[in-house]
């Protein structure tokens, strides 16, 4: 195994790296590597099914060769004392990866004096840090004219209570379904008392529970 005669994946890609390079007569030792990745034991064995056990690396998608490729990264760096600059890790990644990004890095770089610095735009991410240890750059205009902590504590915090007390959003949910609800609610669409009531019943079928449902209930309450 390579592995054992390399006391790092780094010093294992270094030595390929070389091999891989064209000498005077534009010809390499290394012309081509095929990368196979072994699945890990899924929670539900029932989906295992008719699943290779090895993957290719040109099988998988672009978000998924790009987590592999930053969560390996990390692996290769074993120097003490160094600032690693990470910017925006989570780009590509669903909602499922962004939970891990922290976690991973904090398991991979446990028990290393480096220091990691991070801009992101996910508000899943810093629910993994607390807020001493965030820095909020606001701008005004084109330009970034200054910088602040969070209002609130973020770690743990729910991703949602970020995204409007961090992010600056107005409300969590999408800006589609907030328009509807509000141009409803205000009878913008000048909907008579009836049709005001059918339409509400059937948003009210739709929207999930929370504070949106309960103002279309008090509505409909009016409206009786």
């Amino acid at each position: 195994m390579l592995g054992d005669v390399y006391y790092s994946g780094f010093e294992l890609f270094k030595t390929l790296s070389q091999l891989a390079k064209p000498d005077k007569n534009n010809q390499s030792v290394l012309q081509s590597v095929n990368l196979f990745l072994e699945r890990s034991i899924s929670d539900h064995p029932e989906t295992e099914l008719d699943q290779p056990l090895l993957h290719l690396l040109d099988w998988l998608s672009d978000g998924e060769k790009s987590f592999l490729g930053r969560m390996c990264l990390l692996t290769l760096l074993e120097t003490d004392e160094a600032l690693i600059l990470l910017d925006e890790p989570e780009v590509h990644f669903n909602d499922f990866w962004k939970r891990q990004i922290v976690n991973l890095i904090d398991i991979n770089l446990k028990n290393r004096q480096s220091h990691i610095l991070i801009s992101t735009h996910s508000s899943i991410t810093l629910t993994d840090v607390p807020k001493e240890n965030i820095m909020v750059l606001d701008r005004n205009g084109n330009y970034t004219n200054k910088s602040l902590k969070p209002s609130m504590n973020t770690f743990a915090a729910d991703p949602s209570d970020i995204m409007v007390h961090v992010f600056g959003s107005p409300y969590p949910s999408g800006e589609l379904s907030i328009n509807r609800l509000e141009n409803e609610l205000e009878n913008k669409f000048n909907r008579s008392p009836q049709e005001r009531k059918e339409t509400l019943e059937n948003l009210k079928d739709v929207v999930a529970s929370g504070y949106w449902r309960f103002v279309i209930r008090q509505e409909l309450q009016t409206l009786k």
